[in-house]
């Protein structure tokens, strides 16, 4: 066996230094060049007219397109400290949004260099939060006034409408992961099942349109939640070939706190066939653990999007791990093919191939580990497995 010495990095994550430039870059990007103001008309002043219309336009600023950029810096600076704005936007701020918020209110500003955009863009874009790059530092801070507004709000009727939202968010977003897409009335029958205070449709459509006016993983589409990987037109066809595989079968409903961890779409079981999985790799292909862990973690993920056994493994193939012999290959398919059939998929409502294939009536069937003669060679090498490991 051997495997490439190039450095791989998988599509869930970067190479460290090279991230670590990347984040610094992007943040230096934002951020105004300037010493740290702390009042907001400070802070507007600072701002190109580009900037300024981009804050109107997630604002919904009215005629903002006919304003002229000071016109813009008044209009902001009146709309942005309103409470009901500020409380609107930060009950669907998400927690490490609302962490960064907790935590520059306690400060007049603060210097992080370990921030990601991904942390304080949805704040920033709103006029809630801006950050500043002078003498190589990073400053973070929020306006003045916006504090002043927060310190107007209700503590006690906020935080419960936060924590209602965010509970009813996790819910509808579980839904998408963990189904692909999912009726409104299925989220809420299982929401109203583990929860004491029920949620009706008034209630979920609600939140839905407010939450719209943040980027989401999901999105709303005639009475369905759907997972963003269904986000372009191209690929109606293959959502309603995802509803015509699903139908008439159960969903896969587990108990809350299992349920709640697919709100993150990068959530999966870790399940006794993946540990076989990545104990074989480990042991007979390849002792870099990280290397392994990457390479784990797209098998699985292409096992969820049920791709052949070909193209898993060609996860083998694109990273340069060749195999010895004929024997690993033997070895190894079961194990990937047991990974398969134990892995949750959205064609059977979350449930597992082997979780379906002995059910009465159903439709699923775990696949088998039988490859035809004139099939691709599971071991990704493009020829058939008659001219391959199969001779």
């Amino acid at each position: 066996m051997r495997y490439s010495s190039i450095i791989y990095t998988n599509s869930r994550g970067w190479i460290t230094m090279e991230f670590e430039k990347y984040i610094i870059q992007k943040n230096i990007e934002h951020a105004i060049k300037s010493e740290a103001v702390t009042k907001l008309s400070d802070i507007l002043r600072l701002l190109p007219k580009t900037r300024l219309y981009e804050i109107a336009t997630n604002r919904d600023l009215l005629g903002r397109s006919k304003m002229s950029k000071q016109e813009l810096a008044d209009a902001l600076f009146e709309l942005i400290p309103d409470v009901y704005e500020l409380e609107t936007t930060l009950i669907i701020s998400d927690a490490e949004e609302w962490n960064l918020f907790n935590k520059l209110l306690k400060a007049p500003y603060v210097q992080e260099e370990t921030l990601t955009p991904r942390m304080y863009l949805f704040l920033m874009n709103r006029g809630l939060l801006f950050s500043f790059y002078y003498e190589d530092k990073l400053i973070y801070s929020i306006p003045e006034e916006i504090k002043d507004s927060y310190r107007q709000l209700s503590q006690q009727s906020f935080h419960e409408a936060r924590d209602r939202c965010q509970l009813i968010n996790q819910y509808i977003s579980a839904s998408a992961n963990l189904y692909g897409i999912c009726t409104l009335d299925k989220t809420i029958e299982i929401f109203n099942a583990q929860n004491e205070k029920q949620v009706d449709e008034n209630e979920l459509i609600s939140f839905l349109n407010l939450a719209s006016g943040r980027g989401q993983e999901w999105y709303l589409n005639q009475g369905y939640i759907i997972s963003n990987y269904f986000d372009s037109e191209d690929q109606d066809e293959e959502l309603k070939a995802l509803l015509e595989r699903a139908k008439h079968k159960p969903y896969y409903i587990p108990p809350q706190p299992e349920f709640l961890k697919y709100a993150d779409s990068g959530y999966f079981e870790e399940t006794p066939q993946l540990v076989s999985l990545r104990a074989f790799i480990l042991k007979h292909l390849c002792k870099d653990k990280e290397f392994v862990e990457n390479l784990v973690d797209d098998i699985q993920v292409a096992c969820s999007m049920e791709e052949p056994l070909s193209v898993i493994m060609g996860e083998f193939e694109r990273r340069d791990i060749i195999f010895d012999n004929n024997a690993q290959v033997q070895a190894i398919m079961p194990l990937i093919i047991d990974v398969y059939n134990h892995t949750r998929i959205w064609s059977n409502r979350g449930h597992t191939p082997a979780e379906l294939g002995g059910g009465a009536g159903q439709t699923a069937r775990p696949i088998s580990n039988k490859v035809g003669r004139n099939d691709p060679c599971p071991c990704g090498s493009g020829k058939k497995y008659k001219k391959c490991c199969g001779k």
